[in-house]
């Protein structure tokens, strides 16, 4: 399958394909459970992904902006649970 944006030369498809996305996953993001505005490719274009609508989910603009950053460049999020394997707290501190 094309790039709907390729396929139609304009974004009218695509706007059809995102606001069938969003709603199917009820405006809610599929990565935080947030209010979701925008859409992920799962496998994006660059690597071989599509715009089928198994490949799309329903994200909010700042996990959709997360996943697009270089993970070098990803800001640090915090977690909550135990520390990574390989690592020691002390103190509230990681080794």
């Amino acid at each position: 399958m094309t790039s709907a944006l390729k396929a139609s030369g304009g974004t009218r498809q695509w706007r059809r394909i995102r606001a069938a996305i969003l709603l199917r996953d009820n405006y809610r993001c599929r990565y935080c459970s947030g209010p979701a505005n925008s859409v992920d490719h799962v496998v994006s274009r660059h690597d071989g992904g599509t715009d089928h609508p198994d490949n799309l989910v329903a994200a909010c603009m700042p996990c959709n902006l997360d996943r697009r950053a270089p993970q070098h460049k990803r800001p640090h999020r915090k977690t909550t649970g135990a520390p990574r394997t390989g690592r020691r707290r002390t103190s509230g501190v990681l080794d």
